[in-house]
């Protein structure tokens, strides 16, 4: 065997060796700051890991009191989305991963996923419609906020202010 021979295995076992440890790490999840059970959610983007308070990166959810319409009937969609989001998480537990910044009320803007799954919660809460893609800040959630656009999921099922917009004109 030559050493140009034994120069191109070992390559190859290199490139096999670097192969098999990214076909096998978390590549896709980002890098954890905080693991803890969720203790509150305050609303349908925002909650509480022991003590500290989470705002979920790229999504917008309704506020609480907001109101949507479906064939011309109110129904408490804020409440809907809170709802949904507890039953997500409320006791699990969740791993977030800061993004270095925090909303004016000093929350941790962040991306979460409950422990064991592969999905981020800010990607479900837009995919179920239960959220919209926070745009301003992110464009991140565009095409799950499609999808569910196009299937009448959640929000989308009727008609709805954009819970920014909404905010904005109660101010």
């Amino acid at each position: 065997m030559g050493y140009g021979v034994r120069g191109a295995m070992y390559l190859v076992v290199a490139v096999l060796c670097v192969a098999a440890y990214l076909l096998t790490s978390k590549s896709g999840m980002p890098d954890f700051d905080y693991t803890e059970r969720v203790n509150y959610v305050a609303d349908g983007d925002t909650f509480r890991m022991g003590d500290v308070w989470i705002r979920l990166h790229g999504v917008d959810a309704p506020e609480l009191k907001q109101l949507c319409s479906v064939a011309g009937t109110s129904w408490p969609c804020g409440r809907e989305a809170s709802y949904a989001l507890s039953k997500e998480v409320m006791g699990k537990r969740v791993s977030c991963a800061d993004t270095g910044r925090t909303d004016p009320y000093e929350r941790i803007i962040a991306i979460c996923y409950v422990v064991g799954k592969d999905i981020s919660i800010n990607s479900w809460l837009v995919d179920d419609g239960w959220a919209v893609a926070f745009r301003r800040y992110s464009s991140d959630y565009d095409d799950e906020e499609m999808r569910a656009k196009m299937a009448r999921r959640g929000l989308w099922q009727g008609s709805f202010e954009m819970p920014e917009l909404w905010r904005r004109a109660r101010k």
